[in-house]
């Protein structure tokens, strides 16, 4: 009787751990930066948290930008990635929703709808 419990107990703990596991998904760690034409955009990914930072200088004044909200990362049964951002602020407009996602981590990059983001000091 004993052992049976014992191996109800553990398997109830692995399934546990795994659905833990799968429910969590993918998550992304550090501030992944692009910099085009004078603007600078950087995420900021801490656990399912990430800030998006736009910074952009108009006429010598620095503008800076800052949304916060939450990320999910979730591949299709076809393998294709996508990143749903969701911010608190109605003025996060074209950060906001499912956009496509890639992740190099041999050279520290990731890709959201396309525009390539390079983890600052490549902190691995």
């Amino acid at each position: 009787m004993k052992q049976k419990l014992i191996s109800i107990t553990l398997t109830a703990i692995i399934i546990a751990t795994a659905l833990t596991l799968t429910a969590c998904g993918e998550q992304l760690a550090g501030v992944y930066v692009n910099d085009a034409l004078g603007t600078e955009t950087s995420y900021n990914f801490r656990g399912e948290n990430v800030t998006v930072t736009v910074t952009t200088t108009l006429l010598g004044n620095v503008i800076t930008k800052a949304y916060e909200g939450e990320y999910e990362i979730t591949t299709t049964d076809g393998g294709k990635q996508f990143i749903e951002l969701d911010f608190e602020s109605e003025k996060a407009g074209i950060f906001e929703g499912a956009k496509t996602f890639s992740q190099n981590k041999d050279d520290g990059t990731i890709t959201i709808g396309g525009i390539e983001y390079t983890k600052k000091n490549n902190e691995k």
